[in-house]
């Protein structure tokens, strides 16, 4: 192997090291978050158990209250209708049906303050599971993409497999993400320049971040432009929360307007060529997110 072979093998192993870092760093990140939601699940569930508790309380309030003020000796009345009917006369008949009225009618409120404030707590309840669900796919999907990375690397870093690899078409290696259909596809192939050396105005074998793009996707008979400024008129236009596998996303870095692309992964992650070479890195980071201009859809979903 010449060192010129070498050096690129190195180089390809620490892009993967890179990537399989910024995948633990963005499971940390999501665990930590579960757990805090976790907490938050159990505060809401304790604050539905004080409104409960409360609302028997003053359930038993009231009751004894009534109790109390309606019941006289021996003779209890032991129903409203039976005390509405002791009345000795008709203003008597009134002051005890507006007393009753007005119990009531606190109760009736102060059930549907209690009520309405447990659906308050249920639906942020609901909300705070859901997005905990979502972590927790999101940070089982990035623990396979890291199973997938860490088989790479170590088949990298073994030379008898790392030549038997060479010798072998670069299409034929196992992709980051398991997919289906073209773009599944298409991110196999994407990955298989991992830590290719990043070359201003490069074309294959080398690259910059809009080479690279454009040779990925022609590889797949998606013809785009040369430059990230015209790819940003390809396709369609699509939103940050609705980027899928296979779009393209791009930055805005050392000037004005679409200056870098990348192809989405998945799960906040893209490949690109950047000045680390090609290599995985995350959308949301503090650099990449404070950079984010927009993405655009080539391939259909």
């Amino acid at each position: 192997m010449s060192q010129q072979q070498e050096n690129s093998v190195v180089s390809q192993a620490e892009s993967i090291q890179q990537s399989i870092d910024v995948l633990k760093s963005t499971i940390d990140k999501d665990n930590l978050d579960i757990e805090q939601r976790k907490e938050a699940i159990v505060a809401l569930n304790a604050e539905i158990q004080i409104l409960a508790d409360q609302q028997k309380k003053d359930t038993e309030t009231l009751g004894n209250f009534v109790s109390n003020q309606y019941t006289e000796a021996d003779t209890p009345f032991l129903t409203y209708v039976s005390w509405l009917a002791s009345s000795t006369s008709s203003s008597d008949l009134i002051n005890r049906y507006s007393s009753l009225e007005t119990i009531l009618s606190f109760y009736r409120d102060l059930k549907a303050k209690v009520a309405d404030n447990s659906d308050v707590l249920r639906a942020k309840q609901s909300l705070e599971q859901d997005e905990t669900n979502k972590l927790t796919a999101k940070v089982q999907s990035n623990e396979q993409l890291i199973d997938g990375l860490s088989v790479a690397l170590a088949k990298q870093t073994s030379k008898d497999e790392l030549q038997a690899a060479q010798a072998q078409s670069r299409g034929q290696q196992s992709p980051p993400v398991k997919l289906n259909g073209q773009v599944g596809q298409l991110l196999s192939f994407a990955s298989n320049f991992l830590g290719v050396p990043y070359t201003w105005g490069g074309t294959y074998p080398q690259f910059d971040c809009s080479s690279y793009v454009q040779y990925v996707y022609g590889h797949f008979g998606i013809e785009l432009n040369r430059v990230t400024w015209d790819q940003y008129g390809e396709g369609q236009s699509v939103s940050r929360d609705k980027l899928a596998p296979g779009d393209l996303v791009f930055f805005s870095t050392y000037q004005p307007g679409p200056s870098h692309i990348g192809i989405y992964v998945g799960n906040g992650i893209m490949i690109n060529s950047s000045n680390s070479g090609v290599s995985y890195a995350s959308i949301n980071s503090e650099y990449w997110s404070s950079k984010y201009y927009g993405a655009r859809r080539v391939i259909a979903q």
